[in-house]
């Protein structure tokens, strides 16, 4: 029997790897393991808790009290004592997080085959977004198999000198949790009782101009979190109400809170449960976000984008009209606010439902490969 480590530390990570974890367990010659590191452990055990799953490993490293290097070191350290004594046959790591890219290296110095899930994504500038564009490259020159969500993805590799036998065009395994979420969710009553619950708790009603925030990434800290709360600001004066999940991350959290907590049409809410957030996604009028998987989950929910980044890895949303980029730093935001709410044509454009990143069945195809192997 074969034994193959998935590795889990934040939100997305879970989000990404638990379908594909449901379809590798079916493989009976396989002995599954997944590992949480815990990167994100406050907002970690509720992904989980949604997808009905429990790691076979909790290592519990995060601590808000230790720096990032402490951190890193703390999951090389754990890690490596696990491949010691499990001795696994093959290590999954996904896209371009710190955890994943400590994990695969220790796989790489412990000469473990690494299989790299969401491959070939490539910003084509290695401080935007930073440190995962780098992160991402790293990970691919250890790894020994890729799974790309898209061509585009498949040719960054080839480009690269990826040997292409070991290469393989899935789709993201993000859309088969959307499908996973919203079919579980669609006609229980118990969620759809907790559903109505929480948007009574925070104010969402449904009729109105609903406006989904995200933000988190490091590019946002200082300045920029400064200038993006001023222009949100600005948004919440037009006909809409404005829900902003605030980060745990002190440097993103603290200005939100100072800037925008008592601004009539924001409400500022905790990170959300990943059934509750999908179906609030899926009733909003549009979304606004910095977020990598949120660009792609929008392509089939079918709610325009905007993306407060000057840079993507996400390319074919932007391509296929599907998010619009307006940058880190600029006045753009409004502009493109207000003809999403004043033009049904501009709107109707960014609203279509895309299949960009696959029809969700990520997760079985990566999974039939792993079978042969």
């Amino acid at each position: 029997m074969k034994k193959i480590i998935l590795f889990i530390g934040t939100r997305p990570e879970a989000i990404k790897m638990l379908p594909l974890a449901i379809e590798l367990k079916k493989i009976k010659s396989n002995k599954i393991i997944i590992c949480s590191t815990g990167q994100h452990k406050e907002i970690l055990n509720s992904v989980f808790k949604v997808f009905e799953i429990k790691p076979d490993i909790n290592l519990n490293l995060f601590d808000i009290s230790i720096d990032y290097d402490t951190l890193l070191t703390n999951i090389y350290s754990s890690v490596s004592k696990i491949f010691k004594k499990l001795k696994p046959d093959l290590a999954m790591v996904h896209g371009d997080t710190a955890n994943s890219m400590i994990c695969a290296l220790s796989a790489f110095n412990h000469k473990i085959k690494i299989a790299h899930v969401e491959a070939g994504l490539r910003s084509k500038n290695n401080k935007s977004p930073w440190p995962e564009e780098v992160y991402r490259k790293m990970i691919s020159n250890m790894s020994d198999f890729h799974f790309c969500p898209t061509k585009l993805n498949y040719v960054n590799l080839l480009n690269e000198e990826i040997n292409k036998k070991n290469i393989l065009i899935t789709g993201n395994t993000v859309i088969d949790a959307v499908q996973l979420i919203l079919k579980k969710t669609k006609k229980n009553k118990n969620f759809n009782k907790k559903y109505l619950s929480f948007k009574r708790l925070i104010g969402f009603n449904s009729n109105l101009n609903n406006i989904i925030v995200t933000i988190h990434r490091r590019e946002k800290y200082g300045d920029n979190i400064n200038h993006f709360c001023e222009e949100i600001k600005k948004l919440a004066k037009l006909d809409v109400k404005i829900f902003i999940t605030v980060h745990h991350n002190p440097n993103i959290k603290i200005p939100l809170i100072k800037h925008l907590q008592n601004v009539k049409n924001i409400n500022l809410i905790p990170p959300v449960d990943y059934d509750l957030f999908i179906n609030l996604l899926n009733e909003s009028f549009f979304v606004i976000s910095d977020s990598g998987g949120i660009q792609e989950e929008l392509t089939i929910i079918g709610k325009p984008l905007i993306v407060i980044r000057s840079n993507t890895e996400r390319i074919e949303a932007v391509i296929k009209s599907k998010s619009i980029m307006v940058g880190d730093n600029s006045n753009k935001l409004i502009e493109v606010s207000e003809l999403l709410i004043n033009s049904k044509s501009y709107y109707a454009k960014y609203s279509k439902v895309k299949q960009l990143y696959g029809i969700g069945d990520a997760s079985s195809k990566i999974s039939k490969f792993i079978k042969k192997l």
